[in-house]
């Protein structure tokens, strides 16, 4: 179920799993995908898998109503290209 559903009310159903997904905790999501060479969420996935602990604390999940308002709240921005 969605980590924010209870404190924003932002799933109508928060045991609808077709809304749920990954997201970076510290919003750092584009910088952590290079790391690990992830080109698609399968690639996400697979590391998810091979790195359980490490995924634990740096992922949880949220519906896709709670990512967009964790990224306006937090002022989270897509990675600069230009900076590598």
């Amino acid at each position: 179920k969605c980590n924010k559903s209870k404190v924003w009310s932002c799933c109508g159903n928060p045991m609808d799993t077709d809304i749920l997904s990954l997201d970076h905790i510290l919003g750092d999501g584009a910088s952590h995908r290079r790391t690990i060479n992830s080109t698609a969420s399968t690639s996400l996935y697979r590391w998810v898998i091979k790195n359980p602990k490490e995924a634990q604390a740096r992922l949880q999940i949220l519906c896709m109503n709670a990512q967009i308002k964790k990224k306006k709240l937090n002022k989270e921005q897509k990675y600069d290209r230009s900076t590598n």
